[in-house]
């Protein structure tokens, strides 16, 4: 079960004996994806930030570089 939810990256939920005990077993890789999510969000500023960022983009308006230009 654990090798199918870390090749697969899909979370598998576990009934316990009682059926409302319930949790969710997820890869590490994304539940720290999740918890990295989750702190970059928490913040009003960093949120605007990565919106604005991701408007942008949508628009192409950001600049690309190159290693050698830089």
């Amino acid at each position: 079960m654990i090798q199918d939810v870390c090749k697969n990256s899909e979370p598998t939920i576990i009934v316990g004996s009682q059926s409302e005990e319930q949790a969710v077993l997820v890869s590490l890789d994304d539940f720290q994806a999740m918890e990295e999510t989750a702190y970059l969000l928490s913040s009003p500023a960093n949120r605007a930030h990565l919106d604005k960022s991701l408007k942008e983009v949508k628009e192409v308006k950001f600049v690309e570089f190159s290693i050698e230009d830089l």
